[in-house]
Parts: structure tokens; sequence; C-alpha cells
């Protein structure tokens, strides 16, 4: 078997486990929503999408440092283990709570694994293939978020909610299959050889603060933040359709669909473009002008709220999703030095995660305070610091050779310092 075809066998496998994460992400709402009813305790429904982002946040903030210390191999097929266990878990639970708890833990070690996936795809592709594969994933990822709840839907109708989880069981076991057989082994002895190789140029007790004394990561972690508060108004579009617009539930779950389809044509693209041209300011200050007005046109809510004007604006703030999914991961494969790759990405998606959940709180409290059209509103807020921030700050990084040389000069600066006291 070629080195290719092995690869291509890892990333087929890498690609299922996502179909897996997004398909239970895509369709919380409908087979929650089940569950809750059969158990009688539909108040819980709320703490699910809490618990369930709060779990995924805070495990993405450790899985990068976790794989280096362990392996990223062993934590993928740990974790991807116990992540299915949980949704069987669930499927198979008997009471609200219990349901409730399960999905909190998959979710759990679902954020353990998914940081480490972006990291083993830059270990077997290219620096060139690699945001082409990034793009790939997001692009999937996207497609069972539009047509996952469709499946589920179906399959509750049926059979029952139990089933629509169950039934993805054997992904799990695929995915599992094709990683563990042909992504090469990797021991902690090997882990540990090649991190004290590497202990005269860099301190993984550092690794955050190396990571955030390079000003383009910083820009980058808050562009990425802010794109994502925009984004995430787009799960509130469903209940502006059920209650401003008073459509059924069939149409409300049907605008999104524009908006899905350019997040998958955008992540595709954006990949591409990465691999052959890099990261220019254009593209970044594109993105952040896509933002904007995407966030703009959600005024016109307050004015006229029709079907036209939020199908345009949740499909122009589509578009730059798309892009904001895969230039944040590909700017740390290329740009930040290799032992902080790991940490690097999954303190991205743990942004990605983790800023879901605060704009989650501020439409919430505006939606309760002013109505739905206000809170979608607000979101302009994020789009014009969005844009000023690109255009004024947002400076084409340097080569990771020369952000290197700048951390290994700082350590031994800070070296140099303890010495003296």
């Amino acid at each position: 078997m070629t080195e290719r075809t092995r690869n291509y066998l890892i990333f087929t496998g890498f690609i299922v486990i996502t179909v897996s994460a997004n398909y239970l992400l895509g369709s919380m709402a409908i087979y929650g929503a089940a569950a809750f009813t059969e158990f009688h305790a539909v108040e819980l429904f709320g703490s699910l999408i809490i618990v369930e982002a709060l779990a995924r946040s805070i495990s993405l903030l450790l899985s990068g440092r976790i794989g280096e210390r362990y392996g990223r191999k062993r934590l993928f097929l740990l974790s991807t283990i116990i992540f299915g266990a949980m949704v069987a878990v669930a499927a198979l639970s008997n009471s609200g709570l219990s349901f409730l708890w399960s999905r909190g833990l998959a979710s759990f070690f679902w954020g353990l694994s998914q940081a480490n996936v972006f990291t083993m795809v830059s270990e077997r592709f290219s620096e060139e293939e690699y945001p082409i594969r990034v793009g790939w994933l997001q692009t999937v990822g996207s497609l069972i978020l539009l047509t996952g709840p469709v499946i589920c839907g179906v399959l509750i109708q049926q059979f029952n909610w139990r089933v629509s989880l169950l039934s993805i069981l054997p992904l799990f076991l695929v995915s599992l299959l094709l990683i563990g057989a042909f992504f090469p082994k990797q021991t902690v002895q090997t882990t540990i050889a090649n991190r004290s190789k590497q202990s005269d140029a860099f301190d993984k007790r550092r690794g955050l603060k190396q990571l955030f004394s390079q000003k383009s990561f910083v820009i980058m972690v808050l562009l990425t933040f802010l794109y994502t508060c925009i984004s995430t108004s787009g799960n509130y579009i469903p209940l502006f359709a059920q209650t401003i617009l008073q459509s059924g539930a069939t149409i409300s779950s049907l605008i999104l669909v524009p908006c899905n389809i350019l997040v998958m044509f955008f992540s595709n693209m954006t990949g591409r473009y990465i691999a052959r041209h890099g990261f220019p300011k254009r593209l970044i200050v594109f993105m952040a002008m896509i933002g904007v007005v995407g966030s703009l046109l959600y005024t016109l809510t307050m004015l006229a709220p029709t079907y036209l004007v939020i199908i345009l604006s949740t499909a122009v703030i589509g578009s730059g999703f798309g892009m904001s999914q895969v230039l944040p991961i590909a700017f740390v494969q290329r740009y930040t030095q290799k032992e902080l790759i790991a940490e690097g990405t999954s303190f991205i998606i743990f942004t990605q995660g983790f800023s879901s959940v605060i704009a989650g709180v501020m439409y919430s409290a505006a939606m309760n305070s002013q109505g739905l059209p206000f809170a979608l509103s607000t979101s302009v807020v994020y789009g014009v610091i969005l844009f000023l921030l690109a255009v004024r700050l947002y400076r084409e990084p340097t080569t990771r050779s020369s952000l290197a040389s700048e951390a290994c000069e700082q350590i031994k600066n800070e070296r140099n310092e303890e010495e003296v006291r």
C-alpha cells in the first residue's frame, strides 16, 4: 500500500467521525426535544444546550496538551470509544437527567478528539494540501448540519429517538478501524523523546504564553471570536421564522438552506485559496467585510421583517462563516512553530465553541429585553469591530522560522532574567 493511499484511508476515517459528530450536533434540537418529551422533562432542554456546549469547550482547551503528552492517536481512539459509548448510554437512558449527563460526557470526549483531528491531518499531508483537507472536513460538517436534522426526523418518525442515536454507532466503528489500522503508531516514549530534544529551544510549560506573544495569533483569535459571535445568530433564525414571520416548522427549517450551502462552498474554496496564495490581508478583509454587511442586513428586520431580508442576511453571513471555519485552523498550521500547532489548534476551536456560548447569552438577553429583530441587529456591533480589526491591525504573518526564532529568543531572555534573580 502506498503512503498516499494510506493517507486517504486515514482522512476517510476523520471524515466519518466528522459526519457522526455533526449529525449529533445538528440534530440535537430534534432528538433532544423528543427525549425530554418522553421523560416529561422538557424544562431540561435548555440545560442540554448549555451543558453540551460548555463540556465541549472545556475539553477543546485541554485536548492539544493531552494529545502531546499521551499521543494524539491514542487520545483519539480512547476519546472516540468513550464518545460512542456515551451516545449509546444516552440512547438507552430512562430519565431526563441520565440523558442530559450522558450527552454532556459524550460532548466532552468529542472535544478531546476534535482538535487533535486537525493536528493529525497536518502530520499526514503537506503544508500546501493541509488547508484543502481542512476545507473538506468543514464542508462535510456543514453538509451534515444541513441534512442531519432531516435524517434524524425521518428516523424518529419511522422508529423513535433512540434509534436516531443508535443508528450512527456503526460509523464510530468504521472511524476507529481506519485510524487504528492506518495511522502510524505513536508511543508516549517517542513523544517524550521528541520533547526532550526540543527542550533547549522550547519550553512546553510556556505554550499558551508563547502563542499569545505572537501578535498575529492574537489577532486571529479575536477575528475568530467576533465572527463566531455573528454566526451564532443563525441559531435564532428558525425561531424568528416561526414567531415573527408566522411560518410553519418545515418552512422555518428550510430558511437556512441557502446559508448552509454557501458555508460549504466557501469552506472548500477558502482551503483551496490558502493552499495557493497563503494569507494575504485582502482575504481577511474580505471575510470581515462579508461579516459587517451581513450583520447590517439584520438591522432591516426591525423595519421590514420579510423572508427575503432574513434569507439574504443569513446567506451573506454564511459565506463569511465558511471562511472563518478554515482560516484560523490553517493559519495555526502554517505560521505557528510546530511545537505549538496542537495547542494553537485546540485553543482556536475552543474559541469558536466558547464564543458561541457568550454570544448566545447576549442574544437571548437582547431578545428577552427588546425582541428578536433587535437581538439579531446587535450583531452589527461585532461586525463593525471585526472589520476595523481586520483593516487596522491585521498584518500578513512572518514565516514560521522567524516566529520560532522570536520564541527561542524570548525564552532565552526569560531564562537569563530568572538566573539574574
